[in-house]
């Protein structure tokens, strides 16, 4: 599985931000699951581009999810949920600027993961 080299790629503090953005791009593409919390360490990057790019990743991942939510265990939809409140913590708080569809669109995902 390619997914532990993608992990270290993004883990990799050597790595540019486009090569980090990359790697998590694939893995969210293989498991969104995994990707989340990678993803949420990003979204407050200082770059606004960046912050964007990882912005749409969160989203794209977070509909996968929303997809997929049967097919995951209790303990992966637990754990996803707890990341996606922190992503949503960190775009409330933060000064920097977000979409404004975002928040909220966490926010309905967040409700509907735990029906």
């Amino acid at each position: 599985s390619a997914i532990p080299a993608y992990i270290n790629t993004i883990e990799d503090k050597q790595n540019s931000k486009s090569i980090v953005r990359g790697a998590a791009g694939a893995l969210q593409k293989i498991d969104s699951v995994i990707a989340i919390p990678y993803i949420v360490k990003n979204i407050s990057d200082k770059d606004k581009n960046y912050r964007l790019s990882w912005t749409r990743l969160l989203q794209d991942a977070v509909n996968g999810i929303k997809r997929d939510k049967n097919d995951l265990s209790q303990a992966e939809l637990s754990k996803t949920i707890s990341e996606l409140e922190t992503a949503l913590k960190i775009i409330e708080n933060s000064k920097n600027d977000f979409p404004q569809h975002i928040a909220p669109f966490l926010r309905e995902s967040i409700v509907e993961l735990k029906k």
